[in-house]
């Protein structure tokens, strides 16, 4: 067995590769410094703790993501007649593991594009609520 289950999406098991693990507090750890950069906090105890929550927010939103894009996948398979197996998260993306494909090539193609544009529109999400709360939260939004 590859990873190990943390939940299913409508009988799909869903799994996290082991090395998971290994890259979430790196990804977490980057992505805290970067967030926190600009912030002039003065108590290095509080700053240490905006580096840890906004880098497990940052590490949790793009593991959300990977699982938004692949279900996307997943569901419009099972829609179609397709099987899937599970879908495993990996610590830089993630997989749908099908047995069996939906049989019409125009449901496939459909089926590969659904993930790409759920991520599409995730970002597009992400972006207007970011200009949203520029001017509200107490330090820059930026996409650098």
């Amino acid at each position: 067995m590859t990873g190990f289950r943390i939940g299913s999406i409508r009988g799909i098991p869903v799994r996290v590769h082991w090395t998971f693990l290994l890259a979430l507090p790196l990804v977490a750890a980057h992505f805290g410094r970067y967030l926190v950069r600009d912030l002039e906090v003065r108590d290095e105890d509080v700053q240490d703790a905006l580096v840890l929550l906004w880098g497990l927010a940052a590490a949790v939103g793009i593991f959300a993501s990977v699982l938004a894009h692949e279900a996307a996948h997943s569901l419009y398979a099972l829609r179609k007649g397709g099987e899937i197996r599970d879908i495993l998260l990996l610590p830089f993306g993630g997989v749908s593991r099908m047995e069996r494909a939906p049989t019409r090539p125009w449901d496939e193609g459909i089926m590969a594009l659904l993930g790409p544009l759920t991520s599409a529109a995730i970002g597009i999400v992400l972006l207007v609520v970011s200009s949203l709360v520029a001017g509200i939260l107490p330090f820059p939004v930026v996409w650098a």
